[in-house]
């Protein structure tokens, strides 16, 4: 993703910085092939081939090129929150919302990210981080799956399909430091 933008930073607060510009490019580049072809990030969808090899095994290969870019020109936000608790304790909370002008200016694309980091002792740190997106333009693939009892079988089928959804991610890590 690559974000160009004119607007007007206000830092109400020293823990507080927001960000507004009614005036943003978006520009989102996709560089692999068969994401690009899957149509992953909003991305125009190709053709895929899906051959079942001798092992089972699935092996995917693109027939035609999706379209590897997407160019977007709308509002954009940023709010900010940055504050350290103590010395063990910190947070950082980012909210990006983006208004699309060219496409559905109704919809409002989310992006919130937030980490904290604890310093347990002297040699010992965790950080936690939680990552969440929601972008109109992006599908996702969910999976359902219905069982149903003929005679004495239950058979069960389970199948795929595009939606738009919440894309979440989840990240902790933990940390040793020595200072020579």
């Amino acid at each position: 993703r690559l974000l160009f933008s004119l607007g007007v930073d206000a830092k109400p607060h020293k823990s507080i910085s927001l960000f507004f510009s009614p005036l943003t490019f978006r520009g989102i580049y996709v560089l692999d092939d068969l994401l690009a072809a899957q149509g992953a990030f909003g991305m125009k969808p190709g053709i895929i081939q899906t051959d079942t090899l001798s092992d089972g095994a699935l092996q995917q290969r693109v027939i035609q090129d999706g379209s590897h870019t997407r160019n977007e020109v709308g509002a954009y936000m940023r709010l900010n929150f940055m504050r350290t608790f103590n010395e063990r304790f910190s947070l950082n909370t980012r909210l990006e919302l983006f208004c699309n002008y060219l496409d559905k200016p109704e919809n409002v694309d989310v992006a919130w990210e937030s980490i904290a980091g604890w310093k347990i002792n002297k040699y010992l740190s965790l950080n936690t981080s939680l990552y969440f997106i929601y972008d109109d333009n992006t599908t996702i693939t969910k999976t359902r799956s219905v069982s149903e009892t003929i005679g004495n079988e239950t058979i069960t089928r389970t199948t795929s399909y595009q939606s738009k959804g919440l894309q979440t991610r989840y990240i902790q890590s933990f940390g040793v430091s020595y200072v020579f």
